[in-house]
């Protein structure tokens, strides 16, 4: 790909166009997907995912100027057998088991285990706030309201303050469940 080539690529994305990119998906869809099929086993399916996901890399790399014009094929399958391999690994990692007590859990399991002491943690930290931190951290993280119009609506001075208030109380909240989290992990 020539430096024109990719010029004219990025003004076409700028501005919706999309018959350049259409041609370079078309261009190299088959030698970078049966690539990936022969040289790691994979499904079709899963090559194409991994070669869409590339191509929306290789954008973003053009939009922001941080791709050089060089091998564009070679860049693609390089990236996508990078990613492949990534794959690989965390779904091999994501398999293993481990100790725990004398069990054998998976890692998925034993992060739903975490998940659940550190979700029953938050919620007795929760109950040890004030009724004042308990409203604001549960409408603006629960709600998800905007702190402009938790402002008005809780009657704080300005938004400087309950931005305040809400780092205050977030932290508090933090430190209480940690405290939980060490006391369980004690007894």
């Amino acid at each position: 790909m020539t430096d024109i080539e990719l010029q004219q690529l990025k003004t076409e994305l700028i501005e919706g166009r999309s018959q350049l990119w259409d041609k370079i998906y078309l261009d190299n869809y088959a030698h970078c997907t049966n690539w990936l099929v022969s040289k790691y086993q994979c499904s079709k399916d899963i090559a194409k995912d991994f070669y869409q996901d590339t191509l929306l890399k290789f954008r973003s790399a053009v939009l922001r100027d941080k791709f050089k014009p060089d091998n564009l094929q070679g860049w693609l399958i390089r990236v996508m057998g990078n990613d492949y391999k990534k794959h690989l690994a965390n779904k091999k990692r994501a398999s293993k088991i481990y100790t725990n007590n004398g069990e054998h859990i998976s890692i998925e399991e034993s992060k739903e285990v975490n998940f659940e002491k550190r979700f029953s943690a938050y919620q007795k930290a929760m109950q040890k706030l004030s009724e004042a931190c308990q409203k604001l951290l549960k409408a603006f993280y629960l709600e998800q309201t905007k702190l402009k119009d938790l402002q008005v609506s809780l009657q704080y001075s300005s938004y400087d303050v309950i931005k305040d208030k809400r780092r205050r109380c977030f932290n508090q909240l933090k430190k209480f469940a940690n405290d939980f989290l060490t006391q369980n992990s004690n007894t």
